[in-house]
């Protein structure tokens, strides 16, 4: 017999998540280090979309892209240490894309730590391709450009 697991869903996120957000935000290595003020404004920008994915109540992960159509800027991705390698990230860029496709997008950009493999197998496996370095971006370590046609 197979074990059931309650639904995800994806939903805006709110102030009440806060906590949750900066507490998964915290716990990572490679986290792009937002404080909750960032966070929380980042929940009035018009052309953010600010995402949560929550499992029974409990926010598993969050993403925030900023829409510049044609252009999506993925800001942050982030999922809780439990819930990895269980599909929250792939769902939450899955949802944020369809939504800047929706506002009119063609592309989508974004920044990694160029010696973060993980994210960087990650989005490769979502079209992203690298185009462009910036150096020293995460105090002292480079960050990669990558696109992605949405």
């Amino acid at each position: 017999m197979s074990e059931t697991r309650p639904a995800w869903s994806v939903r805006k996120a709110t102030e009440r998540d806060l906590d949750a957000i900066v507490a998964i935000e915290g716990a990572r290595s490679t986290s792009a280090g937002w404080s909750r003020a960032a966070f929380s404004a980042e929940l009035s920008v018009e052309r953010s979309i600010f995402r949560v994915l929550e499992e029974a109540g409990r926010v598993l992960g969050f993403a925030c892209m900023r829409i510049l159509a044609p252009v999506a800027e993925l800001l942050e991705i982030a999922v809780a240490m439990d819930a990895s390698r269980r599909g929250v990230a792939s769902r939450l860029l899955e949802q944020l894309h369809r939504e800047a496709r929706a506002a009119g997008c063609s592309i989508c950009h974004l920044e990694v730590r160029e010696s973060n493999t993980a994210a960087l197998a990650f989005y490769a496996r979502f079209g992203y391709r690298v185009v462009g370095r910036r150096p020293k971006y995460y105090n002292g370590v480079d960050a990669l450009l990558m696109e992605a046609p949405l």
